[in-house]
């Protein structure tokens, strides 16, 4: 397992490689709650509020659109 600053294209690398069996995504699904689906579609992802993150409300967790949303 690894995570990190992956991309679905590095994590389909590293997957395809044999770097890695699962590749994890935290920050991502954060700003993103649909991520899979995202990816599914190569929908363009949301930028995350890096200062919101872990900030101890619910700012920057529950308030990001997803697809159905932004349309």
């Amino acid at each position: 397992m690894t995570n990190g600053e992956f991309t679905r294209e590095t994590a389909e690398e590293a997957l395809t490689a044999g770097k890695a069996d699962l590749v994890a995504f935290g920050r991502p699904f954060i700003a993103n709650p649909d991520l899979p689906e995202r990816f599914r579609l190569g929908a363009p992802l949301n930028e995350g509020d890096h200062d919101t993150f872990y900030g101890g409300d619910e700012r920057g967790y529950i308030d990001y659109p997803t697809l159905s949303e932004a349309s």
